[in-house]
């Protein structure tokens, strides 16, 4: 898996250590100005945090699961309390934590 960081970070933190120009070479700050620049070059991935939860059973009828991030439940028709939910919640975008469910049709509660 990738991992994403946010360049205005590392820019914050490489602008920190220039401030320090008595501190540095000049060898060091021509680097850390060029890493700068190569980072504010660098096109940006549209990425968001991933949410992580889990379904939360609905009760004894076992018919309806709940998104424990949200609160968003979800419903369908199902045969025994062991029925499959959605690998994301559909209000949210949360990752579910059950690996064992798999997607299904659902029948959403608005």
């Amino acid at each position: 898996m990738e991992k994403y960081i946010k360049a205005e970070t590392i820019c914050n933190f490489i602008d920190g250590c220039l401030a320090h120009e008595d501190k540095i070479t000049d060898i060091e700050k021509e680097t850390l100005c060029a890493i700068k620049s190569f980072i504010e070059r660098t096109p940006s991935a549209d990425v968001k945090p991933v949410e992580h939860a889990e379904w939360i059973e609905g009760g004894l009828t076992f018919d309806k699961e709940t998104c424990s991030h949200c609160g968003k439940s979800v419903s369908g028709t199902y045969s025994s309390p062991s029925f499959d939910c959605p690998k994301y919640c559909p209000e949210c975008g949360a990752t579910m934590k059950n690996p064992h469910y798999h997607s299904v049709e659902i029948d959403y509660d608005y």
